[in-house]
Formats: C-alpha cells, sequence, structure tokens
C-alpha cells in the first residue's frame, strides 16, 4: 500500500500529518501495520493505526489488494518505529 497519489509505500514508524474532517490536521505516525506489528488482539483484523500527537488512535481500513491509503493521511519523513502499538496495549 502507497501513500495515495504517491510511489512512497507505508511503513511502520512513518511520520504523517492527518486531516480531520472539520479541525484541520495533526501530526502522526504509522503505529501499526498488520503483517508487520505484532498481532494486537483489540484491533480488528485487516486494520492500520495512525498514532495521533494527542494520543489517540485512527483506525484505517487495509487489505492486501488496497492500492493507495486513505487520502487524509499524507506522508511527511521516515521514522523509527518507536510508537508501534505493542500487544499488551489497551485500544
Amino acid at each position: 500500500m502507497r501513500y495515495h497519489g504517491t510511489e512512497i509505500e507505508v511503513r511502520l514508524g512513518d511520520r504523517v500529518t492527518y486531516r480531520h474532517i472539520f479541525i484541520g490536521k495533526s501530526a502522526g505516525v504509522v503505529a501499526y501495520l498488520p503483517g508487520v506489528s505484532k498481532v494486537n488482539p483489540r484491533i480488528i483484523e485487516n486494520q492500520w493505526v495512525v498514532r495521533l500527537e494527542n494520543g489517540k488512535g485512527v483506525f484505517l481500513p487495509h487489505t492486501d489488494q488496497l492500492e493507495f491509503a486513505h487520502p487524509r493521511v499524507a506522508f511527511v519523513a521516515r521514522g523509527e518505529n518507536d510508537s508501534e502499538i505493542t500487544p499488551e496495549e489497551p485500544w
């Protein structure tokens, strides 16, 4: 899966911005990717998660057939995957 309208592949730890419907944008990080992250039983199968700077998560659909990520998520820079959601975290 790539960021909408780009050739940049979505990776765990990527720094992104998320465009809200009414209130502007928030900085975030890709914190969970199915098939890459350790399975978290509290996250529904076929979802990936952007953790916003306020600590909240944005849960987005993911399938192997999905070519592009949701257009509200924009790539900023590659980052470390130090914000990965672990199986122990309550979501």
